[in-house]
Order: structure tokens, then sequence, then C-alpha cells
């Protein structure tokens, strides 16, 4: 039952009542049948209008429900809630409506990689498909009620070439402090070599010995990585990010920057004119 249901009936029931009454009535009486069957037209075509009406409300609240997680971690439970009012402020891209994008293939298999002990409550009206790369690979914002024992997060997902992908769960005051930043670092190329570092003696003698090099007077150092980079949220009024001259534009309250090693995961906010507004500190 509606709240438009007493009002519909109020209606039906006069109509009625003009119906019934005799039909000797002259012109005067036929006008009154002639109106009273207009009415019980508009009626019914109110009535229609207002079933269509509590149909659409009914649709536009249903919750969008896709796999999460699987058989091997196990399912996180899915929530109805909106994000809290802060992040609702902060964050333009949880108040776009979903587009296709947002309920894509990328986005579900975002999804599936979620597990029970680390997620739970996962906002599935809110997720969004925020970015790709490679060959059509998602980056996805997974808003969840609790995260890692952290409450009100929103998650940050980057699919692997290979097989599954990076994610990092922030709260909204980890991302305004700057703190929230994914990095990944790709192999050293395949022509990379370690390099040979001297090794004064006979102070580090016993770290030679331990690399079976006794007596040795150099050591072998980790081939230096490949490029690395960074993922992350950023709030409203922020156009790119900065690090060490490299710079990306942000869209979606979200930026992938590449750099050409592996670097601290720091960046500086810039809004549209270039000026540095943030992180704070």
């Amino acid at each position: 039952m509606t709240v438009l249901d007493p009002f519909v009936q109020h209606l039906a029931d006069a109509a009625e009542r003009l119906a019934a009454q005799p039909a000797a009535m002259g012109a005067r009486g036929r006008i009154r049948a002639r109106l009273s069957a207009i009415r019980r037209g508009r009626l019914a075509t109110f009535a229609a209008a207002a079933t269509l009406l509590a149909g659409g409300a009914a649709a536009a609240t249903e919750l969008w429900r896709p796999q999460l997680g699987d058989e091997r971690r196990g399912n996180p439970t899915a929530s109805a809630s909106s994000p809290v009012a802060e992040q609702l402020a902060r964050f333009g891209v949880l108040r776009r409506d979903a587009n296709p994008a947002d309920r894509s293939e990328q986005v579900r298999y975002a999804l599936s990689m979620f597990g029970p002990r680390n997620v739970q409550g996962i906002r599935t009206e809110h997720v969004r498909l925020v970015g790709t790369h490679g060959a059509r690979l998602g980056d996805v914002l997974v808003p969840a009620a609790r995260a890692d024992g952290k409450r009100d997060v929103l998650c940050l997902f980057s699919r692997d070439p290979k097989d599954g992908g990076g994610v990092i769960c922030s709260t909204t005051a980890e991302i305004l402090a700057g703190r929230a930043i994914l990095m990944t670092v790709a192999p050293p190329p395949a022509n990379a070599k370690q390099r040979v570092v001297p090794v004064p003696q006979p102070a580090d003698a016993g770290r030679a010995k331990d690399l079976g090099r006794a007596g040795g007077t150099a050591i072998l150092t980790p081939a230096p990585s490949g490029p690395a980079t960074l993922l992350g949220f950023v709030p409203d009024g922020v156009s790119q990010v900065r690090q060490s001259g490299a710079t990306a534009a942000v869209r979606n309250n979200y930026f992938r920057l590449r750099l050409p090693r592996e670097a601290e995961p720091a960046v500086q906010w810039l809004d549209a004119d270039g000026a540095v507004v943030g992180p704070p500190g």
C-alpha cells in the first residue's frame, strides 16, 4: 500500500456514487452521467500512473548485487547504506550516477577479489570504475563500511595484467592527509644487471663471508627496479598531481602517476592553475 491508495479509493467511491444516480434526470442527468464516466476514465489513468510511480520508486531503490568474493576467499557482505556525509561532500565521483562502465566486467572482477576477512559491507551502489590501464585493466573505487579494522573506507583496487591486483583501503582522514597511495613496481628489465660495489675491509668481512665471498672485496647489489606507478584518491578541487617533475591528471578524484623507478609514495596536489593546494604539511 502506498500513500496514494487512500486518495485513489476516495475518488473511486465518489465516482461510483455519481454513476448510481437514476438515469431519468433529463439533460442534467445525462451531463452528470457523462461527467461520471469522464471522472472514472481520469481515475483509471491516475491509478495507472500511481502504479507506475510506485514501481519506479521500487526499482530505483533496488540494491545492485554483483558477486562479492569467490569460493576460495569467501564472500563479503553487501550494504545498501551510502558513504558517510563527509565522503559525499569531498569526492564528486561518489555523487555522480552509476553508468554502464561502473557495472562492467572490470568492476565485477575487482569485486570478486575481496574477501570477508578484510572487507565487510561493500556499498555496491557507489562502486565506480575510476580508470583503466594497459589492455583495459580496471582501477575501481570500492566504498565499504569496514576494512582492515577501519570504518567507512574507500578502497582502490588496481588489476594486475596477469592475475589479481593491488588494493588499498583508506579512511577519509588518510586520503585528505595524502597518506592513501598504492604503489606498483614493474619487474626490472630482462637485460638489467647487478652492480659490483666494493666492500671496505675488514669491517664488512663478515657480510662478505655470508655471501660466500670470504675474504672478497665486492658484493652484488640488486638490479634496479622497473618503472613505478602511484595511484590514489584526492578530494574535489585537485586537478593534477606531481612528483619529481612528473605530473598526472586527476579524473573521478583519482590519479595514476607513472615514474621511471620506485619512489616515495607521496605527491603534491595542484589546482587547475597549477598552484599547490595540498596535501597539508
